[in-house]
């Protein structure tokens, strides 16, 4: 780590005496655990990606909006905790112009990193719903979208509209397939003009990253005790969250999967998505008959996004081979098709 002196002394901490541990968890952010050799407290020191979050103070003061808002319904829950610097500011930007945040280790806690049960599914769910339900009383435009547009499905459409203008025939002619197919069922896309337009259902304070290692367990239970990695918090609606839960946990293979075979519908998985999600969160009617749609919008944008990537020849998704993006496409293209099956 560059200039670690001068990290830590910006947070008023003497270097010298923590232990540094880089976390192999997370793939966005660096992340460091660093402990205090004496007292054993710890803390998470974090370099923020600011490639990905280009607005680092939007961030930090979501965060704050959230962790006040949360307190306010359940003083118990354990939030994000951002420690300032001895200037009172939530980042120490470094000579490089890296930012830097320090944040309160939650003790007494571990992570999971991949679903392989059912209960896991549930408590998964029921953790997000219960996240944005301590949100709802959240003031939804006092937050700034970290990612803007980030799960705007006419945006995603679009996108690849002009990269299937401006590809070449031979990349044309390989994703045929793909690009007949995400055609042919626009109706997703209008069914979300629908939702924005009428405005069917209501905006959320939305997580936008729901995988099972963002939740934290009691060490000792494996109870669910609270969601982590807040940067992506943003105004969205419900079926970001859920359509994401049930695009990555109904299936056990990943979107990386070539073999097309092996995209099967779990149905008890998806009942125990559904019925967690549920029974965390009070859904209006217009939500509830929604539900089944949200594994529908997220496969069909994650569809859109792998193959918009693959006839832009590549420049977003780092890639293993050649038509790497474009197989992720027809997984999610097959997944898609098993939930309009199953749902």
């Amino acid at each position: 780590m560059k200039n670690i002196t001068a990290i830590f002394s910006a947070f008023g901490l003497d270097a010298s005496q923590y232990l540094i541990d880089q976390s192999s968890t997370g793939l966005i952010n660096q992340t460091f655990i660093v402990s205090d050799k004496i007292s054993s407290k710890r803390f998470i020191l974090q370099q923020l990606n600011t490639a990905i979050f280009k607005n680092p103070i939007a961030i930090s003061d979501n965060i704050k909006l959230a962790s006040a808002s949360i307190l306010a319904v359940d003083e118990n829950y354990p939030v994000i905790k951002i420690n300032p610097t001895l200037n009172s500011e939530d980042y120490f930007v470094d000579e490089d112009s890296n930012y830097w945040r320090l944040i309160d280790f939650i003790e007494n806690t571990t992570t999971i990193e991949a679903i392989a049960r059912i209960d896991q599914a549930y408590q998964t769910a029921f953790s997000f719903g219960k996240f944005t339900s301590l949100l709802q009383n959240a003031n939804t435009e006092n937050f700034i979208p970290s990612i803007p547009d980030f799960h705007h499905l006419d945006l995603r459409f679009e996108q690849f509209k002009t990269a299937y203008a401006l590809t070449d025939d031979e990349r044309k002619s390989k994703a045929k397939d793909c690009i007949d197919y995400l055609l042919s069922r626009i109706e997703i896309v209008n069914i979300f003009n629908k939702i924005e337009k009428e405005l069917l259902i209501p905006k959320r304070i939305i997580h936008a990253d729901t995988k099972i290692s963002n939740i934290l367990f009691d060490k000792f239970s494996l109870a669910p005790k609270a969601v982590i990695d807040w940067d992506t918090l943003m105004p969205g609606y419900f079926i970001s969250d859920l359509g994401d839960m049930i695009r990555t946990m109904v299936c056990e293979a990943g979107e990386n999967e070539s073999n097309l075979n092996k995209i099967i519908f779990r149905n008890e998985y998806y009942a125990a998505i559904i019925s967690g999600y549920k029974a965390a969160i009070q859904l209006t009617e217009n939500e509830l008959n929604l539900l089944s749609y949200a594994g529908k919008f997220m496969t069909y944008m994650q569809a859109l996004r792998f193959l918009t990537d693959y006839l832009n020849n590549d420049v977003y998704y780092t890639i293993t081979y050649p038509e790497h993006n474009l197989d992720r496409a027809k997984n999610q293209c097959r997944l898609l098709q098993v939930l309009e099956e199953n749902t």
